[in-house]
């Protein structure tokens, strides 16, 4: 945790054992740990914070193989919790499932996603207005790291036609919304194996634009400068947007 100046020293949550990176969101009282299960375990996992202590996690879904990668989650600026995963074992279709607190989960309520595979983990961020249903951003690698992305502005009933990102990655994409405004994405890509990091502003949400110029984004631009990784970034935003 930080309080803006420094960060405390990392602590294990309880009970908590992954084989992928977990999902964490803010909101409905606290925070929110969502993860798969460690190894072969393709069950998934949530746990609550309410500021002190780690509330215990528990498998949900009635302990059902959920998924075989991580899942991630949104929760800032829509009137649910949304968790978006791929299948159990081989199957690489991408599902959806709402939660009105983040923490009852009915395996009833699960949506499917675009019609198209995962090569890696579906990344979703949404917000909401006034009476609309929650407008939902899913962005996913395929096979061969081509980005893709579609927008649902029904609460994940009907998706737009997936299309085509200028940019590749070694696993997913990382999303932070700001206020009311749509989010901005980060990933990380292994060009010549440097494993660049890059990010993108989603204003135009399956049109993604340079962040800084706001002209439409093409192949290799967005890089971060001196900041490279193996894995998937991570981002998180606050306050409002400058815009």
């Amino acid at each position: 945790m930080s309080d803006g100046s420094s960060w405390s020293r990392p602590r294990a949550v309880p009970g908590a054992h992954s084989s992928h990176s977990p999902a964490l969101v803010a909101g409905h009282h606290g925070l929110h740990l969502y993860w798969k299960g460690p190894g072969a375990d393709e069950r998934l996992f949530h746990a609550a914070f309410d500021g002190r202590f780690w509330i215990p996690g528990q498998a949900l879904f009635n302990g059902w193989p959920m998924t075989s990668s991580r899942p991630s989650a949104t929760t800032t600026h829509t009137t649910r919790t949304w968790l978006s995963f791929t299948g159990a074992g081989r199957d690489r279709t991408i599902r959806l499932c709402p939660s009105p607190d983040g923490t009852v989960w009915n395996p009833r309520n699960i949506l499917p996603g675009p019609q198209s595979a995962a090569g890696s983990w579906p990344s979703v961020v949404g917000r909401s207005g006034a009476g609309r249903a929650d407008r939902l951003l899913l962005a996913w690698p395929d096979q061969n790291g081509a980005v893709w992305c579609a927008l649902s502005q029904d609460a994940a009933q009907h998706w737009s036609q997936p299309a085509p990102v200028p940019a590749r990655t070694l696993r997913g994409v990382a999303f932070a919304g700001w206020d009311t405004v749509d989010a901005y994405a980060a990933w990380a890509v292994a060009p010549d194996g440097d494993y660049s990091i890059f990010w993108a502003d989603t204003t135009g949400s399956t049109v993604w634009r340079h962040p800084h110029t706001g002209h439409l984004l093409q192949h290799g631009q967005g890089r971060l400068d001196e900041r490279a990784s193996l894995r998937e970034p991570a981002m998180a935003a606050h306050g409002h947007m400058w815009r």
